[in-house]
């Protein structure tokens, strides 16, 4: 096989002509996961696959991210058929590239909320299975954070999975030392008018043995426990084995693994058996879920529950790394204008507002168990408005109880009057059945029961062979045709009593079910109002915010008021069942929050599906040439070669030095950006946070025990107290630097960055463009134009290279924007250990004083320092990222320069002569034809793959929302036209008629 064979056949490279001209302008990106959905446009005309369904601008945009994913999903499996088809033939393809820049699109939903707000019933409502994660309606639940993510695996026993991540051995050793550390500290008391013992030192011990006792259930009180020590609570082997591990767990049913995995998630009691939640970190559960199916997870980040160090790490990191976020508050709260800013803590939505993630893509509140029982009567009186809509039915409530009451009356009447029926006809059958058994006649000649047929003297007579009667005899016939008379009367009389007493049934049933529509209808109005009420004021403050940031609401911030219970219990129960709050499962948003969660995925996995798409297609279109044989008839001579080839050498060293130009323009003018629009704003700041910086410190100390604020200083700034308050001292400190910065921080990284971002790809795209226009000059080698029209059209595709490779690095740039202004919290945290230690060592008459005292002379004389260590802080960050941005620029075009020469290379090899400068033969082989005939079928097949349109049906499961609504109409119930004479009533009238 010769030189050039080796080299054509190991390449596969020469390329289908695809005459284009320059592009517009790419659409506008937008900063993080969040891309613009608008219609991708193509770089050329001549593909494999003319107007492929992924390249058709479908308004429907689900339909046209489903398109998408799935001809990438084709496309993989095509590269991946390409792949093994070359292995035989020892290929070497662009292929492996293209897999590789594959990006699987993920997103982290996170749920806030206090504890026993509902996160987890909501989480087992949204992935439609009841119970899977534990949860209690009475106590709060969820211990460790959970993240559920799709279980692609197709094992029958492995329908639910879960990864159970372990504490290590140092992170359990540090909690009990501080436990021992507790226990065996003398009793403090604070002389300042306070006679009470350290209440924060004795929850944290009781907390404590609490959880010891899970684990160690061998440890049935206090005084076992102090016989113990650290060491030899390590060393227990139930634990030692765990610790620093991760246990995976499989089960095939949802029944058995719940139970498998509720002793490291529920926080509940243990029934005096082993319970492993306080030595779990995460737990990661993957379930079959169709919502989770294209990349959703949903994270359950566990309220104020315990001051493990090692669970509030973990919860901290994924807070760092959420997409979205939704943010969960009991409805029983009452949610109004007074208290919507309070559903947010300040810190967090700071951070929220610092990440570009306060907005309506990314942020939603959702209130939880808007089911649970209020008072409907004092909600109607303090809202008159209300009131009076629902007057005709609370009037309808009314009468139609003093209507069941009255039918209910006459109910129980009927009812005795058809115990005495019954009676009688007992009573009357069994003499009768007597006096036959006397005068010899059949029981069998008696009528059945509820017939009303009549016996005449002659039928007795007859039935007694008419033989000679005794006076005695004579009278016992007389006497039972007198019973049999008897009899019958009773019988007719209890036909006519059941009959009415069945009337009486049905019109009580349908009283109680129009009774039970009426109040439905109070209720759900009751609801409605207040979810609404609730909304508007939790927008009222969104938009309040956002004017304070100076920034416009780009749509309304959805507000979800769900009652995942019932959710839940319409997915089990009859298709009957109908909840007197939520006449049909729609009416419990959740079906409504999933489709808004999963909306929001749209815009990035479109562009990762499109990204993908377009660099399979040019792949794919560089091969066609080479596996249908096609090479121009017209060849370059070697002497003309040898003078365009170093042109184009020049030509290309001439675009570096352009690239070099543009990497300098585009690195000054974000860090002129920064330096100009966000720096001259921080000794501002820095001066404005001290000046609040005393109110700050006073207010930690207002309404605390002694106790508590010994505690916190302990933990320097950062505790959960006995009463699940959670403190966050360093943070509250860093908001009041970050509020003058809020504005500025925002429109430079949120807006202006990537409006630069924009324009460096556009320029970037302009000189991709004019140097394609310069090198594809056909008056140069009118012979080889076909060929030029190839390389034209391959360099033109890197322009779609620079805008991919530029989203890969600024999605990096925003993870360090994020992770900037986070880092003022720990430096300034830092600066005040040595403050904090000294006020957790404190002790004696007036040491809460001599603390309060010590906070307020810090700020006010070392505030600003503090102050500027912060900012310091950040602005080293910002720093590092802004000098980063001139290497990543330079490995962008890197990758573009090496695409282009490796194309130029390649034209000049199949457009010459001789394949080399050493040979003119082609050399045809076996193999290469068989490789040929290989590749297209895979091609073909991916080809007609793509031209098919997607079903965007959801799969059928078993909670698929029922169109079919539920109404509160009374006609539903009442017999309004009735041909029964016995029930006309059945219509309702009220008894005050």
């Amino acid at each position: 096989m010769s030189d050039l064979f080796v080299k054509e056949e190991n390449r596969c490279l020469l390329r289908s002509p695809r005459l284009s001209s320059q592009m517009d302008v790419d659409e506008k990106f937008h900063q993080g996961s969040h891309v613009s959905t608008t219609p991708y446009s193509r770089p050329g005309q001549n593909s494999f696959v003319q107007n492929p369904e992924w390249r058709q601008h479908n308004e429907n945009h689900l339909k046209r991210v489903l398109t998408k994913e799935k001809a990438a999903k084709d496309g993989e499996e095509a590269l991946k058929a390409l792949l093994n088809a070359m292995k035989a033939h020892l290929l070497l393809n662009p292929s492996y590239t293209v897999l590789s820049r594959k990006k699987t699109f993920k997103v982290l939903v996170g749920f806030l909320g206090i504890t026993g707000a509902g996160k987890t019933t909501l989480i087992n409502a949204l992935i439609g299975y009841r119970n899977l994660l534990p949860s209690s309606a009475e106590r709060a639940c969820t211990a460790v954070v959970v993240e559920i993510a799709y279980n692609p695996s197709n094992d029958s026993d492995a329908v639910f999975r879960s990864d159970i991540v372990y504490i290590t051995r140092d992170e359990w050793r540090d909690e009990l030392e501080r436990f021992f550390e507790d226990l065996e500290a003398p009793v403090a008391r604070d002389d300042d008018q306070d006679e009470e013992s350290d209440i924060e030192r004795r929850e944290r011990i009781k907390e404590t043995f609490d959880k010891l006792k899970c684990v160690y259930p061998h440890i049935k009180s206090m005084d076992k426990l102090r016989s113990s020590s650290v060491e030899k609570l390590l060393l227990d082997p139930a634990v030692c084995n765990l610790l620093g591990t991760v246990v995976k767990v499989k089960c095939a049913t949802k029944m058995q693994f719940s139970k498998m995995i509720k002793s490291h998630i529920d926080s509940g009691d243990s029934d005096g058996t082993s319970a492993q939640w306080p030595l779990v970190k995460l737990v990661r559960v993957f379930v079959k879920s169709e919502f989770l199916e294209n990349g959703i997870i949903l994270v359950d980040l566990p309220g104020n529950l315990d001051n493990n160090s090692a669970r509030s790490a973990i919860a901290e990191h994924y807070q760092k790394e959420l997409s979205v976020t939704c943010i969960l508050a009991e409805a029983k709260r009452g949610i109004s204008e007074k208290n919507a800013h309070d559903l947010l803590e300040k810190v967090t939505k700071r951070n929220l507002q610092l990440d570009g993630l306060y907005n309506a893509e990314s942020l939603c509140f959702v209130l939880s168990q808007t089911d649970r029982e209020f008072d409907i009567i004092e909600y109607l009186n303090s809202h008159p408005a209300l009131k009076e809509h629902c007057a005709a039915d609370h009037q309808k409530v009314l009468d139609l109880v003093i209507s069941l009451k009255n039918r209910l009356k006459e109910e129980g009447a009927a009812k005795l009057v058809d115990s005495t029926n019954r009676k009688r006809v007992r009573e009357f059958s069994t003499r009768s059945k007597d006096l036959k058994a006397q005068l010899g006649i059949a029981s069998n000649a008696l009528p059945p029961p509820g017939r009303n047929v009549k016996r005449s003297a002659s039928d007795i007579d007859s039935a007694s062979n008419v033989i000679q009667a005794t006076a005695e005899q004579m009278a016992s016939r007389n006497e039972l045709a007198e019973v049999q008379k008897l009899l019958n009367d009773a019988r007719k009389a209890y036909h006519e009593g059941a009959e009415e007493l069945a009337s009486l049934g049905r019109r009580v049933s349908h009283i109680r079910k129009a009774l039970f529509h009426a109040r439905s209808r109070i209720r759900v109005a009751c609801i409605q109002n207040r979810n609404k009420a609730a909304t508007t004021a939790i927008r009222r403050d969104y938009n309040e915010t956002l004017t304070e940031m100076g920034r416009e609401s780009s749509g309304p911030l959805e507000v979800f008021c769900v009652a995942a219970t019932v959710h839940l219990q319409y997915l089990r129960m009859e298709p009957s069942f109908v909840h007197p709050g939520f006449p049909h499962r729609p009416d419990t948003q959740i079906g409504r929050l999933r489709d808004w969660l999963v909306s929001t995925t749209f815009p990035t996995r479109e562009s990762y599906a499109q990204a993908f798409l377009e660099d399979v297609e040019a792949t794919l279109d560089s091969m066609m040439p080479w596996i249908e044989d096609k090479y121009a008839d017209h060849k370059m001579p070697v002497d003309i070669r040898e003078q365009w080839e170093p042109q184009m050498d020049r030509e290309l060293n001439e675009l570096q030095n352009q690239f070099s130009q543009l990497k300098l323009r585009a690195s000054g003018g974000f860090k002129q950006l920064v330096r100009t629009g966000l720096y001259p704003k921080m000794p501002e700041a820095e001066q404005d946070a001290v000046s609040r910086a005393k109110d700050v410190v006073e207010g930690w100390a207002k309404g605390l025990h002694w106790s508590t604020h010994r505690s916190i200083n302990r933990n320097h700034g950062d505790w959960k107290d006995s009463r699940r308050r959670d403190h966050k001292w360093n943070g509250l400190l860093v908001h009041e630097l970050t509020t003058p910065l809020v504005s500025s921080w925002d429109k430079t990284f949120t807006r202006t960055f990537p409006t630069e971002r924009d324009a460096y790809v556009v320029d970037g795209q302009k000189l991709i463009a004019d140097f394609a226009d310069k090198v594809s000059d056909a008056n140069f080698c009118p012979d080889v134009a076909n060929g030029l029209a190839v390389l034209k059209d391959h360099i033109m595709r890197t322009q779609t290279l620079l805008k991919s490779q530029t989203t890969n690095t600024f999605e990096g740039v925003t993870k360090a924007i994020r992770k900037a202004h986070k880092t003022a919290t720990p430096a300034l945290k830092q600066f005040l250990i040595p403050i904090y230690d000294k006020c957790a060592s404190e002790g004696g008459a007036g040491h809460y004083a001599r603390n309060k005292a010590l906070h307020k002379n810090t700020m006010r004389n070392r505030g600003l320092q503090m102050y500027q260590t912060g900012t310091l802080a950040i602005r080293s960050a910002l720093d590092n990222m802004l000098e980063s941005l001139s290497p990543s620029f330079d490995g962008i075009h890197k990758a573009i320069l090496d695409q282009i020469r490796e194309d130029i290379q390649l034209f000049f090899e199949q457009n010459s002569t001789n394949g080399s400068r050493r040979s003119a033969r082609r050399v045809e082989s076996p193999s290469k034809i068989k490789l040929q005939e290989d590749l297209l079928v895979i091609i073909d097949n991916l080809a007609q793959a793509w031209k098919s349109e997607v079903n965007t049906q959801p799969k059928q499961e078993i909670d698929d929302e029922d169109d079919e609504e539920t109404t509160f109409d009374d006609a539903e119930f009442f017999v309004v036209d009735n041909n029964d004479e016995q029930d006309e009533d059945y219509e309702y009238k009220s008894d005050q008629d």
